[in-house]
């Protein structure tokens, strides 16, 4: 992994019983959105299980500009759908990777 390279991680929480239409919202907008980003290399999203109204997006970027400048691919009706599921504003931030562990074998 290249030193220049940042993460994002981001976690948004749906209002009560919303969380099954937060999940659907981030798989079929947000992730499609984030994948054709120029910069995006790599996303994963995920629920948590102790709080299913609460997910994670885990992204990788050749630059924080880049993953700034991935907003464009959403469109601002989306955007406000969105804000409609939300229990409280989006939470993200900035991380650059110390050590990465890759396991080798199969459990």
């Amino acid at each position: 992994m290249s030193a220049t390279t940042i993460k994002r991680i981001g976690t948004m929480t749906a209002q009560p019983d919303k969380g099954d239409e937060l999940a659907a919202f981030a798989r079929e907008i947000i992730m499609p959105a984030l994948q054709m980003a120029e910069g995006c290399l790599s996303c994963e999203l995920l629920r948590s299980q102790s709080d299913p109204n609460t997910i994670m997006i885990i992204e990788h970027w050749t630059s924080e500009a880049h993953h700034q400048a991935s907003v464009k691919h959403i469109r601002p009706e989306d955007i406000q759908r969105v804000m409609g599921l939300l229990a409280g504003a989006p939470a993200g931030d900035y991380y650059h990777s110390l050590t990465l562990f890759q396991a080798d074998h199969a459990e």
